[in-house]
């Protein structure tokens, strides 16, 4: 409310005790929270002059006929006082002018406190008095106010938002927790005091607090560290998701890192730089994160509560690996081949892209070992078809000083030469070089090698690498043109007089 100037100013007793009260219940509710020896002493002072304050008040003494009637007397002195200052020979266009302006506001919109100017003059045959007549006094102008047992129930947490007063850092207060059972709000009192050093509000002042509908300030989760690792248990584990349930938090995993060590469950706060994953009880996959993403990628416990809230799993951890793979190391090939033996063909073709190349040679173990992983997971596919080209591809030897040879170049030749016409033979030695033959039977014992290991179904072996099968003409002669335009070849008269018969044939 705006006040005049030397407007006397006087104290409202019961605002002020009823304030008072106010702040004693509040002292009192933190007491309770706090668990002070005062906090009786506080609540009852508080509530008692609260009753008090409110008895008091409602007594009043209401006059409403003397306040209209002498409302109804002022205005009409008023009145007389403004027709009188006016001339006799306008007397009756004011008067009529008065009645407009003082009777006909009061139909539609009543007025209190006017003003009305005194010894008024106007201009010889004007008579506006509309400047002066019907103005509302400024001291009638008030702000609503709000009665303070509205504002009670809110008050810390506004004072808490304004800054005003800071709720003590060691107090974690969560209403939602209220609906707990008993041992699990002890757990997880325990556990926020154990590992983030929080006192949480006991379980029974939550329902006394909303019972005077009090509302405290919510803490938040974003601040909570674990500086060293803390052994933790599986129980206690689905309790702390639990608890971290009412602020919709999905990224307790990218605050905290669970891990495993021994027989015993690890929980600290996250480094920079790592990712929680969760392998479940995928052993190879978690040595090989272990052995080439140590320090960036962390396997979790192999507990299926926690998969929900882990984001770097299956098909996501696979794609992470298989693009950071590194394929020049024949060891992390053949853990992945392991990892995905069980998997999708589209995801083991994704794989075997990276891959690119198996190169083998006669005296590598390590080589063979890797040929070893890319067989038998190729063995593994739905698509045998698939599979086989794949593999036509992929495999690769070489040798020093000759040049590379696919699986796809291999010629199966028939011991005594393939016949192209009636009595026309050619063999091995006809069509192509040295080191071609060479590479040839290379592969061709690479196989058998494969077969003698035993690591899985001959017959597999068999169909991946045709090995059962010999090449007629039309595959000898396809394979030869493959040969001279790869390999440059000067054409002796053998291979020309082989071509020529091969196109008379073959037509």
């Amino acid at each position: 409310m705006i006040k005049k100037e030397g407007a006397e100013k006087k104290l409202d007793i019961l605002n002020l005790f009823y304030s008072l009260g106010a702040v004693i219940i509040l002292i009192g509710v933190i007491a309770k929270l706090l668990e002070w020896e005062v906090q009786d002493l506080f609540m009852t002072v508080g509530l008692t002059m609260e009753a008090i304050v409110f008895g008091v008040s409602s007594i009043r003494f209401i006059s409403k006929e003397s306040n209209s009637e002498s409302h109804a007397i002022r205005l009409d002195n008023q009145f007389h006082q403004e027709s009188e200052a006016v001339t006799p020979f306008e007397s009756e266009k004011v008067n009529d002018q008065l009645i407009h302006s003082y009777v006909l506001p009061q139909t539609n919109h009543p007025i209190e406190n006017t003003t009305f100017p005194q010894n008024t003059t106007f201009p010889q045959g004007h008579a506006d008095l509309s400047p002066s007549i019907g103005t509302t006094h400024i001291d009638t102008i008030s702000a609503p106010i709000v009665p303070m047992e509205q504002l009670a129930p809110d008050i810390l947490w506004q004072l808490d938002k304004l800054g005003i007063i800071s709720f003590p850092k060691e107090i974690f207060y969560q209403p939602e927790w209220a609906g707990f059972t008993e041992d699990d709000y002890a757990l997880v009192s325990q556990l926020f005091l154990d590992l983030f050093g929080k006192n949480v509000v006991p379980q029974k002042n939550i329902s006394l607090l909303k019972s005077y509908g009090i509302r405290l300030p919510e803490s938040g989760v974003g601040d909570l560290t674990i500086d060293q690792p803390v052994a933790i248990s599986n129980e206690s584990l689905k309790t702390l998701i639990l608890a971290f349930k009412p602020y919709r938090y999905k990224g307790f995993f990218d605050q905290f890192i669970l891990y495993t060590q021994g027989e015993q469950h690890y929980i600290r706060s996250i480094h920079v730089g790592e990712i929680q994953v969760y392998t479940g009880v995928s052993l190879v996959t978690k040595q090989y994160c272990d052995q080439f993403h140590a320090g960036e990628l962390i396997a979790s416990p192999a507990l299926d509560f926690l998969a929900p809230f882990i984001k770097m799993k299956n098909e996501i951890l696979l794609d992470y690996l298989i693009k950071r793979i590194p394929v020049a190391n024949p060891e992390s090939v053949d853990l992945m081949c392991k990892i995905l033996f069980d998997k999708t063909d589209p995801t083991k073709i994704y794989f075997l892209e990276k891959v690119k190349s198996i190169e083998c040679s006669d005296q590598s173990q390590l080589s063979f070992s890797l040929t070893k992983s890319i067989v038998l997971l190729l063995a593994s596919f739905s698509n045998q078809r698939v599979a086989k080209d794949l593999l036509s591809k992929l495999l690769i030897i070489t040798l020093p000083g000759a040049k590379s040879f696919k699986l796809e170049d291999v010629v199966r030749f028939p011991i005594d030469g393939v016949e192209v016409t009636q009595g026309k033979r050619f063999v091995m030695e006809d069509l192509f070089d040295e080191s071609y033959i060479s590479n040839n039977k290379l592969m061709i014992q690479l196989t058998q090698k494969l077969i003698s290991e035993n690591f899985i179904d001959t017959h597999l072996i068999v169909a991946l690498f045709a090995s059962d099968k010999m090449d007629g003409v039309k595959d000898v002669y396809k394979k030869y043109n493959q040969y001279v335009n790869q390999y440059g070849v000067n054409i002796n008269s053998k291979q020309v007089e082989f071509a020529l018969l091969c196109k008379t044939e073959l037509k």
